[in-house]
């Protein structure tokens, strides 16, 4: 997501959405990238206040109009002048995506949970988002409507996880705040076995230094477009890659998560691996999803 041109925000009307709102306005003038804002009406409330009215009545029009102007006062002062503001009916993900190919969105920025309220993770909505988006998703938590204090990224070494460094690092850029890149690794398979080279202290050691050379190497590599941002290096051993960075980012009190939606074990017909699934459903923050290269 270097260098936006375009951002779709899309929101409910609650608390969490008006964080996402922030921080789609924040992120859209930093960058200088134009803003469209979003409401979706889902077509069976226009069905349930029809089948109330009295025949003949438009209240398509009605709802729409007052749709607006909710919208309108929701985002006073929040947003650029030259936001688009747009209140549209359809099933909210297929609304959202469409509208976010129609702007030529390069970034689509919702709250991570909606009117249902705060949970451990993503709502549904943010999870199917984060599944089936094109384009990067930011799920915004509730608590994130200034700027972020702390990022982190995902590293597994795959073409994706590159994706989400670049990414990650734009993102550090623009709020000025440090970076984790973060390579969650269990140990080599005979580490709890009876005495062997690979269960010696020394193997560990080795084992662990090239990971962190390849992981310092490749940070090197991919920040050199990006300037001086305060970048951690950090191995963390871990069974699960995915409780893995969920632990980290506890431990560290990371405010955003920076994640590819594919990884190095996850098959290609998944739209969402299992370890960008496990992080997006579970940490308690806002999360950044990088899909792979179309």
């Amino acid at each position: 997501m270097e260098h936006l041109k375009s951002v779709l925000c899309a929101v409910d009307l609650s608390a969490c959405s008006k964080c996402a709102l922030e921080q789609a306005a924040r992120i859209a003038k930093r960058d200088g990238a134009s803003l469209t804002l979003l409401h979706v009406i889902e077509p069976r409330v226009m069905e349930d206040l029809e089948e109330m009215m009295p025949e003949g009545t438009d209240v398509r029009k009605g709802v729409l109009d007052g749709a607006r102007r909710e919208l309108e006062k929701f985002s006073a002062g929040a947003v650029p002048p030259k936001t688009k503001l747009d209140v549209i009916t359809g099933e909210p993900l297929d609304a959202i995506l469409a509208k976010a190919k129609e702007a030529a969105a390069e970034l689509i920025v919702i709250g991570a949970f909606g009117v249902t309220g705060a949970g451990r993770g993503a709502g549904s909505l943010a999870l199917k988002m984060a599944r089936k988006s094109p384009i990067a998703v930011l799920l915004v938590d509730g608590r994130h409507a200034a700027d972020f204090r702390s990022a982190m990224v995902g590293i597994d070494f795959s073409e994706e996880s590159a994706r989400a460094l670049r990414a990650a690092l734009h993102l550090a850029r623009l709020e000025g705040c440090p970076l984790h890149a973060v390579h969650v690794f269990a140990p080599p398979p005979l580490h709890y076995q009876a005495p062997t080279p690979q269960a010696s202290p020394t193997y560990q050691r080795q084992f662990q230094a090239a990971l962190k050379e390849r992981l310092e190497t490749l940070v090197a590599e991919q920040r050199k477009e990006v300037g001086e941002i305060k970048v951690t290096c950090a191995l963390f051993e871990h069974t699960s890659h995915g409780q893995g960075l969920i632990d980290y980012a506890a431990k560290n009190e990371i405010d955003v998560v920076v994640l590819g939606t594919l990884g190095r074990s996850n098959l290609k017909t998944l739209l969402l691996g299992s370890t960008a699934e496990r992080v997006v459903r579970e940490t308690p923050c806002s999360v950044l999803a990088v899909p792979p290269k179309a």
